[in-house]
C-alpha cells in the first residue's frame, strides 16, 4: 500500500473510532463487558471499523483501539517524510526535459540567438 494512501486510511479509521467514542459518552453508555482490546483485534482490517463492529465495543476499548490507530499513523508519518526525502533526492538527478526544436549544446560558444528583447 502506498505510504500516503494508508496514512489517509488510518485518519479515517481514527475518526470514525473517536466519532463513536463520542456518540457512547453523549449517550453516557456504561461499561459493562471487557475492558480490555482483544490483542488479536485486527485494527488494520478495514472490516474491523464498520458500525456495528465499533459499536459492539466500550468506550475503553475504543480507547485503546484509538492509541494503537495513533501510534500506527506515527509510524507511517515518519514513513512518509522518509519516502520524501528519498524522492526529492531522486527528482534532484533528473535535469529539465527540453523540447526537440531547442537546440541543445554543453559549450556556450556554440549556442546562437534566436531574439533579443530591450536595447
Amino acid at each position: 500500500m502506498l505510504v500516503r494512501s494508508k496514512l489517509d486510511t488510518l485518519l479515517m479509521y481514527s475518526r470514525k473510532v473517536s466519532n463513536h467514542v463520542g456518540m457512547k459518552k453523549k449517550a453516557k453508555t456504561i461499561d459493562n463487558g471487557d475492558s480490555q482490546l482483544d490483542n488479536n483485534f485486527e485494527y488494520l482490517n478495514e472490516t474491523s471499523y464498520t458500525d456495528d463492529t465499533l459499536r459492539a465495543l466500550t468506550v475503553s476499548q475504543l480507547v485503546q483501539l484509538s492509541k494503537r490507530i495513533k501510534t500506527e499513523i506515527e509510524q507511517v508519518e515518519i514513513t512518509a517524510k522518509q519516502t520524501q526525502v528519498e524522492r526529492d533526492q531522486s527528482l534532484s538527478l533528473i535535469g529539465n526535459i527540453v523540447h526537440d526544436s531547442v537546440y541543445v549544446d554543453n559549450d556556450e560558444v556554440c549556442s546562437f540567438h534566436i531574439l533579443t528583447l530591450g536595447q
